[in-house]
């Protein structure tokens, strides 16, 4: 692991260089067993046990460093049990170090780590914090542990393959000292969520919990298997986070993080100990929208999140993305590039084809033509895309969609395009209509603007499935707001069924989750 040293224990390394030679380390210490459960913090019988452990757990020359260390810690433990547990926070750092140095006793049962872990569990149980209950793949070679706090000047913890950065707090965050922790887990970890988590997942954690929230945010990342010419886009890959509610939010965006991601770790399939993770992620294949990020130094995927809690791995935010491109000229539809399209409905005189342009549209959109042009029982046209998922629907989170379109006919009784949930119910509804032979563009009912022919329009609409709102810009100004009853999120859809709908071109749509921080 690389772990790096902390102030806060610049007493206990003093002692521990003397030690690195020292002979008189057992190889075959006693069993370490801590019985006693307390009941309230600064509990007499548990501090004797973790007193009489310390005989076991270190050598001779060790012992009388860590009861020094740990001294304070009983001593204030009654009169001040805040500084009581900062001074804990500084011991469980000097054992660690001790660790690390080769200066633990080898147990008469179970392993160093165990011991070294288990003495941990007790000593946080001792001032009335809940035992962190590491596994031992926390000394393995993708694991780290170590203990950050106010006074620390090097503030990140890093493992071979992922990294966090605690920056110093504020009033309003949690100023207190934690044992922070990072091992690896199997993929699939992100439970809880639509999106498709690709490459590998840590735990990364603090202990006690964060709280208050971080502020400023930490930062989290994980190295990614990509290669070294490899171009991920900016705004697609995402670290999620697995909340303990069940659900996965999405970190706020740093930028490469760690930048210490070696490739030549990522020459086959992904060799740290996760199962045969393909080097390629599927964001890979996307041409995706927004900034490309370079991956020339590194495949560091970072995030900015309130606490450290539990799994984190990356996800692919795109959920549905269609751009015609591969679509032949004067066809149907086949396959977007992200989600499916439902059955192409498509009553005759009218259809749905891609064409090479429409109004001020060069690049390929669809196009959807009524036909029959004013018509007292209009046929229907409805083209709808669902977003992909990876299991559950997307029931909480921030998404957004965007597309552009253009109407080619002079006047519409209306041609609406619609966001809906599994069950159809309506999220958002924007309409090209002809009012009283005014062209007006209407969000929910309720008219905002007009549309010119053979102009197109840039329409974005920001769906937040906790707050229940979703919002509307227009070529970038924001122009509507409204509520959402919807309880998921499922498609988006040109659906002009039984009304003159016109000659309306439809391209470049995208729908995306956003990041929660």
């Amino acid at each position: 692991m690389r772990l790096r040293t902390l102030p806060a224990v610049s007493l206990s390394c003093l002692f521990l260089a003397a030690c690195d030679n020292d002979t008189s380390v057992s190889t075959t210490g006693p069993a370490i067993r801590y019985s006693h459960t307390p009941s309230a913090p600064c509990d007499a019988a548990l501090g004797r046990e973790i007193s009489q452990a310390q005989n076991s757990l270190f050598s001779r020359a060790v012992l009388t460093a860590a009861r020094a260390a740990w001294s304070p810690v009983v001593n204030n433990c009654v009169s001040n049990l805040t500084q009581a547990r900062e001074q804990m926070m500084s011991y469980v750092q000097f054992v660690i170090d001790a660790y690390e140095a080769g200066n633990v006793a080898q147990p008469r049962v179970g392993t160093k780590e165990d011991a070294v872990l288990a003495h941990i569990n007790a000593d946080f149980r001792y001032v009335g914090y809940a035992a962190p209950n590491l596994p031992v793949a926390v000394f393995g070679a993708e694991g780290a542990l170590g203990v950050i706090s106010q006074s620390t000047t090097n503030r990140e913890l890093a493992a071979a393959h992922a990294a966090i950065t605690v920056p110093i707090q504020a009033a309003t965050g949690d100023q207190r000292a934690h044992l922070y922790s990072i091992y690896p887990l199997t993929a699939g970890c992100l439970t809880g969520t639509n999106l498709v988590q690709n490459g590998p997942c840590f735990d990364i954690a603090a202990h006690p919990a964060i709280a208050p929230k971080f502020d400023p945010l930490g930062k989290a990342g994980i190295c990614q298997p990509v290669d070294e010419d490899d171009v991920l886009p900016g705004n697609v890959p995402a670290l999620g986070h697995l909340q303990d509610a069940g659900n996965t939010t999405i970190t706020g965006a740093t930028g490469i993080y760690p930048t210490f991601c070696p490739h030549d770790q990522y020459t086959g399939s992904w060799t740290g100990g996760f199962g045969d993770m393909a080097t390629r992620l599927a964001w890979l294949a996307n041409k995706a929208l927004g900034v490309k990020v370079a991956y020339a130094a590194n495949g560091g995927l970072g995030g900015l999140d309130t606490d450290f809690l539990s799994p984190f791995g990356a996800v692919d935010l795109l959920v549905f993305k269609a751009t015609f491109t591969d679509d032949a000229v004067g066809a149907t539809p086949v396959t977007p590039d992200v989600g499916t399209w439902n059955p192409v409905t498509a009553t005759h005189p009218g259809s749905i084809s891609v064409q090479s342009s429409l109004g001020d549209i060069g690049g390929q959109p669809v196009v959807l033509s009524q036909g029959g042009g004013a018509c007292t029982n209009c046929g229907g046209l409805q083209l709808q895309g669902n977003l992909a998922s990876a299991g559950p629907l997307a029931t909480d989170g921030r998404y957004h969609v965007e597309w552009t379109s253009v109407q080619a006919s002079p006047s519409v009784k209306g041609a609406p395009f619609v966001l809906r949930s599994s069950t159809g119910a309506e999220i958002a509804r924007v309409t090209y209509a002809t009012v009283s032979s005014a062209n007006v563009l209407s969000y929910n009912g309720v008219t905002f603007g007009t549309w010119t022919r053979n102009v197109s329009d840039h329409f974005e609409i920001v769906v937040d499935l906790n707050g229940k709102r979703s919002t509307l810009k227009v070529n970038g100004d924001s122009v509507a707001s409204d509520t959402i009853t919807a309880a998921n999120f499922a498609s988006v859809s040109a659906d002009f069924t039984g009304i003159d709908s016109g000659v309306m071109g439809w391209d470049e749509i995208f729908v995306r989750r956003l990041s929660d921080k």
